[in-house]
């Protein structure tokens, strides 16, 4: 009877080695990389300490995208047959809203917003794929928004005696 144990070891092997692959692909600048690298910090850290930091993210993903097109879009086709039903929905949802805003008088235009937002995600996964940032950066940034929050909601309740959501009842208190 043959042992399962070689394979399982390969196979750990590969994954390990693409698990650590996350070097800059060697066309993209270190400028562009360390700029894609902080971005990955900055989205979790200023969308849990501000209102505005999913839109600030966004746009300097979409400049990122931009500016690293040639290196992101070969990647992204290599992907796109597995998120082709997201991105279809994304679309859908961001045509029907689109049309919608257009037919009626009544729905404003603001309303357009989250869908175009969801469709133009892309260029945060063609910015990330043609830089391959560090994870770390990304846990980083968790961490540090985590914490920064936290700070945020101490100096609110406690110095400036905002009140804010507290007890059982919520499902986040801070």
């Amino acid at each position: 009877m043959k042992s399962a144990r070689p394979t399982r070891t390969l196979m750990n092997k590969n994954i390990a080695r693409q698990a650590d692959d996350v070097t800059p692909v060697a066309a993209v600048s270190s400028v562009a990389a360390v700029t894609v690298q902080c971005l990955v910090f900055l989205l979790p850290f200023l969308t849990l300490i501000t209102n505005a930091g999913v839109g600030l993210c966004s746009f300097g993903f979409l400049l990122a995208a931009i500016w690293c097109h040639r290196q992101g879009l070969p990647e992204f086709r290599r992907h796109l047959n597995d998120i082709r039903g997201v991105l279809t929905a994304f679309a859908a949802a961001c045509l029907f809203v689109g049309l919608s805003v257009l037919l009626h008088g009544d729905i404003y235009l603001r309303n357009w917003e989250k869908p175009v937002r969801m469709l133009l995600a892309v260029t945060a996964l063609i910015a990330v794929l043609a830089c391959r940032p560090s994870r770390k950066a990304l846990w980083w940034g968790l961490i540090g928004g985590a914490v920064g929050g936290a700070c945020l909601v101490g100096y609110q309740r406690w110095v400036l005696h905002i009140d804010r959501p507290g007890g059982l009842m919520n499902g986040i208190t801070f």
